[in-house]
């Protein structure tokens, strides 16, 4: 059951290659995201470089380039997951 705290918007500092980034994400797309990273075997870090780097070459793919939001960019992602 949904509660008003997983809507809540939780700021997290991540270490990605291209240097630190803050993620601001709501509470319930952290936890989906940690059950997705134990699920893979991986590092939440790992996961997000992983992330990125597939919305990057999205981007590039399309002919786009440069810097994307990145919080946006995992909300979209993790909706194409739930499809997959």
């Amino acid at each position: 059951m949904v509660s008003h705290q997983d809507f809540e918007r939780v700021s997290r500092q991540v270490r990605l290659n291209r240097g630190r980034t803050t993620i601001s994400l709501e509470r319930i797309y952290w936890q989906e995201l940690e059950d997705i990273a134990h699920l893979s075997g991986w590092p939440m870090r790992r996961l997000l470089i992983a992330i990125e780097r597939e919305c990057q070459n999205a981007l590039s793919n399309e002919g786009k380039k440069g810097r994307f939001n990145f919080s946006s960019a995992l909300r979209v992602w993790f909706f194409d997951y739930r499809r997959r």
